[in-house]
C-alpha cells in the first residue's frame, strides 16, 4: 500500500524568560470545546496558555494570559527542517516564514516522489498585545511586560491541484488573518467552540444502565433487532446496538467528522 508523502510545514516555539522552575502545572484537554490548556505558576504568578484549532479563521490561535498584570514575557519564533526556509519580520507585530520544498527521490508510485521545486508555503505568526511592548527582528517575536497576548498562526502552500502547484500561499494567509485581525479573544473562542459542537455534540453515547441494560443488548443483538436500522423504525435500543455491533462504524463517524455521511454509504 503506498500513500502520499506528507511533509512537516514548520516549527513554532515559545520561550519564556525566567521560567526556569514551575510548580502546580498541569495541562488539560477539553474535548467539549477543542480546546487544549496548560496552567502552571511561576515567581508568585498564575500562567495560563489556552491552544485551538479554528475551522472558520483557518488559523491555530493560542491565549497566554497571567493572574498578575503587565507579567507576560515571551520571545516567539518559526523554524523549518527545509533547507530553503527563511524568516523575516514582517511589520511590528508579526514574523514571515517562506519556503519551497526541494526534488524528493523515490520510486514512481503513490509515495509521492517528484522532480524539480515542489511546494513553496509560508507560515506566518502576528502577535495581539494587551499592554506591554512588540518587536520584531531578526525572526523573532519579543514580547514583554503584557498583561495578556494572543497570537495567531496561519499557513498555507502553493497546492491547487495533483496537477497545478503554482498558487499563492501569501494571498490565502492574507485571506486567513483578514478573518481574525483586531477580532476579539472570546469572540474567536466561541467562534470556534459554536462550529466544533456541531460536529462533537450530534451524537452522545451513554454505557450502562445496569445489569437490565445490558441484557437488552444481548437480545437485541441476537434477535436481529438492529436490522431496523434499515427500515427506518430505529428505537433507542437499536440505537445503541448500533454502536455495539459496529464499533469500528462509530469510530470512523467521529473520526471523519463533516465527511462522515458519506463514508456511512459505503459501510452499509
Amino acid at each position: 500500500m503506498h500513500l502520499q508523502a506528507y511533509l512537516p510545514f514548520c516549527e513554532l516555539n515559545l520561550a519564556f524568560p525566567g521560567h526556569r522552575e514551575v510548580t502546580r502545572y498541569r495541562r488539560e484537554l477539553d474535548l467539549r470545546r477543542a480546546v487544549a490548556t496548560v496552567s502552571y505558576e511561576a515567581d508568585g504568578c498564575d500562567y495560563t496558555r489556552e491552544i485551538f484549532c479554528s475551522r472558520p479563521s483557518g488559523c491555530l490561535v493560542i491565549r497566554l494570559s497571567c493572574g498578575e498584570r503587565g507579567s507576560i514575557a515571551v520571545d516567539a519564533s518559526l523554524s523549518s527542517v527545509h533547507p530553503d526556509a527563511s524568516v523575516q519580520s514582517d511589520g511590528s507585530r508579526a514574523i514571515r516564514l517562506t519556503g519551497r520544498t526541494r526534488t524528493r527521490k523515490g520510486p514512481r508510485n503513490w509515495s509521492g516522489s517528484w522532480e524539480g521545486p515542489g511546494l513553496r508555503f509560508e507560515g506566518r505568526l502576528t502577535a495581539f498585545c494587551e499592554g506591554g511592548s512588540c518587536a520584531a527582528g531578526d525572526g523573532v517575536l519579543r514580547i514583554a511586560e503584557a498583561s495578556a497576548v494572543t497570537l495567531v498562526f496561519s499557513g498555507a502552500t502553493s497546492f491547487l491541484n495533483y496537477r497545478d502547484i503554482g498558487g499563492d500561499p501569501s494571498e490565502l494567509n492574507n485571506r486567513y488573518m483578514a478573518r481574525v485581525s483586531e477580532r476579539p479573544y472570546r469572540e474567536l473562542l466561541d467562534e470556534h467552540v459554536e462550529d466544533h459542537k456541531a460536529l462533537y455534540e450530534r451524537v452522545s453515547i451513554r454505557l450502562g444502565g445496569g445489569r437490565g441494560g445490558r441484557a437488552n443488548w444481548r437480545q437485541a443483538a441476537s434477535d436481529g433487532s438492529a436490522r431496523t436500522r434499515h427500515s427506518g423504525d430505529v428505537g433507542p435500543v437499536a440505537r445503541r446496538v448500533i454502536f455495539s455491533v459496529r464499533p469500528v462504524f462509530a469510530h470512523c463517524v467521529f473520526q471523519t467528522g463533516r465527511s462522515a455521511f458519506q463514508l456511512a454509504r459505503h459501510m452499509e
